[in-house]
């Protein structure tokens, strides 16, 4: 799984799902461990909510699109509850 987040084609493999949303609460039979960027940081019954522009991301940019400037910034937030 990890080779798959690295190279971008997690999205492919059948252990993944994905959606577009403002909230969503992820619910699991028993408790499990959430993993947020390689730590542990609340477990399931969890709630996330999208602040917009609640942080900057700085990121390089997508090689061979055009229009796209030296440095992108993303303005984006995801809170967890």
């Amino acid at each position: 799984m990890l080779r798959s987040f690295r190279s971008g084609t997690h999205g492919a493999r059948c252990e993944v799902g994905t959606a577009r949303c403002v909230e969503i609460d992820i619910e699991t039979e028993k408790p499990m461990p959430v993993n947020t960027d390689g730590e542990i940081v609340t477990s399931t019954p969890a709630h996330f909510k999208v602040h917009p522009k609640a942080i900057s991301v700085f990121a390089p940019p997508t090689l061979g699109i055009p229009g796209r400037t030296p440095m992108s910034v993303v303005q984006t937030g995801v809170a967890f509850s």
